[in-house]
């Protein structure tokens, strides 16, 4: 946020864990108090309507453990189901449905310059950020419970044939 204009932008973090008092102090140390918001954890209704009211969701954890490399972080899933564009790291998985869904776009690195600039990009390319607003929808019609719940159940009914047979 150091980077950024924040007539024009704002970042909201949600959250908590041990990292939270680290982020506060950055915030104060570089007065960002104008450009930052923290929120302690909140209930899941509450962290949706906040969604909901984002315009751009970011998802850019290091992939520095082959667990991280592949992991499929649920905020993800948050953003695109309230219809948020992402930027995110390039992690497999997530890299797999940002690409296949056309929802949004990658960081190259972490440097804090870097991902400043990516967000300006955006944001000056608003028939892109329409598109990949629009794009949201298809994942919500796909990537839900309702339908991964199928997908479970039936692989449940293939191991109890296989066990019974």
């Amino acid at each position: 946020m150091l980077f950024l204009d924040g007539a024009r932008f704002h970042l909201l973090i949600v959250g908590g864990g041990d990292i939270f008092p680290s982020l506060e102090k950055i915030v104060f140390q570089n007065n960002l108090q104008e450009k930052i918001t923290l929120i302690p954890k909140v209930p899941f209704n509450v962290l949706d309507h906040f969604t909901r009211q984002a315009h751009l969701g970011l998802s850019i954890d290091k992939p520095s453990v082959i667990n991280h490399r592949y992991s499929l972080p649920n905020k993800l899933f948050e953003y695109l189901h309230a219809g948020v564009p992402v930027l995110a790291s390039r992690l497999v998985e997530q890299e797999r449905i940002i690409n296949h869904y056309n929802v949004g776009t990658y960081i190259e690195d972490h440097h804090p310059e870097h991902i400043a600039q990516k967000i300006r990009d955006i944001f000056d390319n608003p028939a892109q950020w329409e598109q990949w607003k629009e794009n949201t929808k298809l994942v919500r019609e796909e990537l839900n419970w309702e339908n991964e719940c199928k997908i479970i159940i039936d692989i449940f009914k293939q191991v109890e044939r296989e066990t019974v047979s």
